[in-house]
């Protein structure tokens, strides 16, 4: 059949009890004015070879293209592995980002990582150098040793204050 068009005015039901196979050799498009309802009871698989894209208006899309998996949301995304799996969260308000995990959070870049422990702990590691600084004053961790600066800095313990190695320098 080539260049027929079929307009149904009244409620339509196709029931089919065996196998319902359909081959479009050209593009597809379907539109529904109102509500779209699919219930599949066992499984339901779609698969796009280039690209696969989901978009609800423009507040939130996925697109799954090769290797990667786009998320946009207009207020927060959130991905998840399941049990026992790392989740991510990520949220936007107010020029706010945050990043969450419930045991421990990783970020690497190369051979530089942070990593944030549910019991507290904090590990920054670079193998070339760490700096911390803030106002005037800096933490520089680097292959000659530490370096600790600022206009004042201050060593206190509640217990022994112990300064050693080959040689200390006092003023």
């Amino acid at each position: 059949v080539t260049g027929v068009e079929e307009k149904v005015t009244a409620d339509y039901k196709l029931e089919v009890a065996a196998l319902y196979d359909v081959k479009v050799t050209g593009a597809q498009k379907i539109s529904v004015i109102g509500t779209s309802d699919l219930r599949v009871t066992d499984a339901h698989t779609a698969i796009a070879t280039n690209v696969y894209a989901v978009a609800q208006g423009e507040a939130a899309s996925m697109v799954l293209k090769a290797s990667t998996a786009s998320l946009w949301g207009a207020a927060e995304f959130a991905a998840g592995a399941g049990k026992g799996g790392e989740s991510v969260i990520v949220g936007d308000s107010g020029g706010k980002l945050g990043l969450g995990a419930t045991t421990e959070l990783k970020l690497v870049c190369g051979s530089a990582s942070i990593v944030m422990k549910a019991d507290g702990t904090i590990s920054i590691t670079g193998t070339t150098k760490v700096e911390i600084s803030g106002g005037s004053g800096g933490v520089k961790l680097d292959a000659a040793g530490a370096t600790v600066n600022g206009p004042g800095v201050k060593i206190a313990a509640d217990g022994i204050n112990e300064i050693t190695g080959a040689m200390v320098k006092i003023n």
